[in-house]
Formats: C-alpha cells, structure tokens, sequence
C-alpha cells in the first residue's frame, strides 16, 4: 500500500521516528525537484530540516552526499539559514575541514547564539593548535588559545559578550582619560572612585583597574623616552664644564 505523503516538512506521523521522518523530507525534497518549481521558501524548509536531522544523527556521509546534491542557487539560498549551516559545522568538523568551518562561524547568520558555538570555535582552535604542535594541549594551553583567538561578534551570546576596552565606544575612554589627568600625580583610583567609574562607563572594576595599569606604564615609558640616560647627562655636563 503507497503511503500518503503530503508536502509538509513538519509532518504529524502517528509515532514519528527519526527513519520516517527522514523518509517523509527526502520525499519532499525529490518532489519538489520533479515539480520543477523553482527556488523558493520550500527548499529552505526541507532542505534545512533534513540537513539538521542527518547532523543530529550523525550520518556525515549521508548529509555530505546530500549536500553535493545540491545546485548553485540552492546552496545560495541555504547558506543563509541558521539551521543548515549549523549542521554544515558539524559536517566541516566531522571531515577535518577546519578552515571552512571557522569561516562558517565567522560569516554565518546565527540568530540564536548559545555556548554550543563559543564551544565548537574553541575546539577547533584545539585542534589546530595540537596539530601545529605535535602534542595534546593542557589547561594553561588552552587558555592561551582562548586568549589569542577571541570568538566573532557573529557566535558570542548577547549575556556574554564581552565589552572589550579597545573597542570601547569614545565616551567610555574619555571618561577614564579625564579622570587620569585630573589625578596625575597618583593616578590610582579608591574603590569609590571605580564603583563611579564602573556605573559611567557600564564596565567592571577589573577592566577599569586594566586600563589605569596600562595607561600608567604608557605614561612611565613616554616620560623615560623623554629624559636623557645619566650617561648622556655626564656628558652633556662635562662638556659644558669644558667648553668642548
């Protein structure tokens, strides 16, 4: 008996399983190849779907066969949805195409971000960096490579997106520059001096205390570079004394 399919790529199957459901879109997607539609929202839905679903069960060969299936204008049309290129991750990851991924990452459109993207970025880089160094990677490793490789704006969650300082917005530095010059002579601000500075710039009292460390080495350095070595300065004054 032929089963009644309909076009939906959400279908209500009496005891739904990942084997019917798979079976139900890759059906979809060869109709709507024979109706020879066009592109259209369809496509995404289907196509989305059951590339999700191949990645959530790990059948890698199957996704990438599927995905190889496809023309240029659906790959196009994909590419932009959230659910599709999560799974293309997962696929690029699966098949050590690191490079791809990370520029999947970077260049994605990811409406819900989460930990699972900060998380894959991360692994990644792991494993670029085992490969460049021949050897498992330890804990403090790995900090340095969360370190030297902070994750896009495109995959950081909105709670945890960090505010870094350089790319403060001017009203935030101008508000701690004033501060450093109105106290140049001991730059060091009280703990009720950086709770004010805290609530003016929305930034925390560690990131505060980082700024007037380095602004204070930068004054340091900038006032040793001004002022001649006691070498030079001998010397300058004996030839003075000496009239040479």
């Amino acid at each position: 008996m032929e089963r009644d399919f309909t076009l939906d790529p959400y279908p209500d199957l009496s005891r739904p399983n990942t084997s019917d459901y798979l079976e139900h879109l890759s059906w979809c997607w060869r109709f709507l190849h024979i109706c020879g539609t066009g592109i259209c929202h369809l496509h995404v839905m289907v196509g989305s779907n059951m590339a999700h679903l191949l990645a959530k069960e790990r059948q890698f060969t199957r996704l990438r066969q599927f995905v190889s299936s496809f023309s240029v204008d659906e790959y196009a049309i994909l590419y932009g949805d959230e659910k599709f290129n999560r799974a293309m991750i997962r696929l690029l990851v699966e098949e050590s195409n690191y490079v791809d991924a990370l520029c999947l990452l970077k260049n994605g459109r990811f409406y819900e971000k989460d930990e699972s993207l900060l998380q894959t970025w991360y692994e990644i880089h792991y494993k670029l960096t085992e490969l460049s160094k021949g050897r498992q990677l330890n804990s403090l490793d790995k900090y340095r490579v969360r370190k030297r490789q902070p994750p896009p704006a495109s995959i950081w969650p909105e709670n945890k997106q960090p505010r870094s300082l350089r790319a403060a917005d001017t009203v935030v530095t101008s508000v701690l520059r004033s501060w450093f010059h109105e106290h140049l002579e001991r730059p060091y601000p009280s703990r009720d001096d950086l709770a004010e500075l805290a609530r003016q710039t929305q930034l925390s009292s560690q990131q505060i205390r980082m700024w007037f460390a380095n602004a204070r080495r930068k004054k340091l350095k900038c006032q040793r570079k001004g002022r001649p070595t006691g070498r030079a300065t001998s010397r300058a004054t004996a030839r003075s004394t000496t009239g040479l």
